[in-house]
């Protein structure tokens, strides 16, 4: 038989019970995080525009253009070549539609497709702050370090550290 922990369990004795939002966040996260993209957006528009492996940059921005024009239900049969998993090629489909509004739309897709794991990275930050804090020792604060992990890919970028290669 199993339950769950009543509410309170594992605090100190005269410790109130602070209920954990669900998207609860600091202050010190928040602005972490807008500088993480704030640095992300500056290096990859700004310091390095043409960052990132050229073979990856054209496959994805093939593939963009490829969703935007055909969708989903045609994109196998026009795509040529895809070696990624569907939900990557979803995140894909709206740099497409934008990129084609354009008078250059490849050119408008290749800036675009940078966005995507800019934009995870940071995401993940907050899922790790969040991670961190839930595993905080009973009567220690973790925030300094759910802090620590989430500037760790909100600032670096998983595309920095050795998980693979990702456009910047």
């Amino acid at each position: 038989m199993t339950s769950t922990l009543a509410q309170g369990v594992g605090r100190s004795p005269g410790e109130s019970v602070r209920p954990l939002r669900a998207l609860a966040a600091s202050p010190a996260l928040i602005v972490l995080l807008l500088g993480g993209l704030a640095l992300r957006l500056t290096i990859a528009y700004v310091l390095f525009p043409s960052s990132g492996f050229e073979s990856d940059i054209a496959s994805y921005v093939s593939w963009a253009l490829t969703m935007g024009e055909h969708g989903p239900g045609g994109f196998y049969q026009n795509a040529g070549f895809a070696d990624y998993p569907p939900a990557y090629l979803y995140l894909l489909w709206p740099i497409g539609l934008l990129a084609a509004q354009s008078a250059d739309a490849a050119s408008a897709a290749a800036g675009l497709v940078k966005l995507p794991p800019i934009l995870l990275d940071i995401a993940v930050g907050y899922v790790i702050y969040r991670l961190l804090l839930g595993w905080a020792w009973p009567g220690r604060r973790a925030e300094p370090l759910a802090l620590a992990g989430a500037a760790l890919l909100g600032l670096v970028g998983a595309s920095f550290l050795p998980l693979g290669n990702r456009p910047a």
